[in-house]
């Protein structure tokens, strides 16, 4: 393995990598939004690992979720409703194409009891623990 000598990038190339992860080029005047990706909450409830997912305005069968090797996979797409020229927006902020979103699990959870419900614009992901990770009292003789 070599060597490579890293340098410290200066706050001014970071901000611009940050904004230019989320913004694409300007376009007539304005920045245009770039890909979008949903804002998930990911945490640990009982015996169980959940992630919520806020994905606003897409169809339940417009979502895919998929678990394999230890990896959980969100995907869908958010299909604008109606056509209105480019012209007549004001404003423009709500992103819309397709998204995927991946998620490293631990070792601990049952993949194959994993549940999925979409209520309201909040896709909600349930993943149990296996029976070796909710852990064992052992009564003391």
């Amino acid at each position: 393995m070599a060597l490579v000598r890293w340098e410290r990038p200066s706050l001014l190339s970071r901000m611009e990598q940050i904004f230019g992860d989320a913004f694409g080029e300007e376009e007539n005047g304005g920045l245009t939004l770039g890909a979008w990706n949903p804002r998930v909450n990911m945490y640990e409830k009982g015996d169980n690992i959940v992630i919520d997912a806020e994905l606003p305005g897409i169809k339940k069968e417009d979502i895919d979720v998929t678990v394999e090797d230890h990896q959980l996979t969100l995907r869908g797409e958010r299909n604008e409703e109606k056509e209105t020229k480019k012209e007549d927006y004001y404003r423009k902020e709500r992103l819309y194409g397709s998204f995927t979103r991946s998620f490293t699990l631990p070792s601990n959870v049952a993949a194959d009891k994993v549940d999925a419900t979409y209520t309201d614009g909040v896709l909600h992901v349930t993943l149990p623990k296996t029976e070796e990770a909710k852990g064992k009292h052992i009564s003391v003789k």
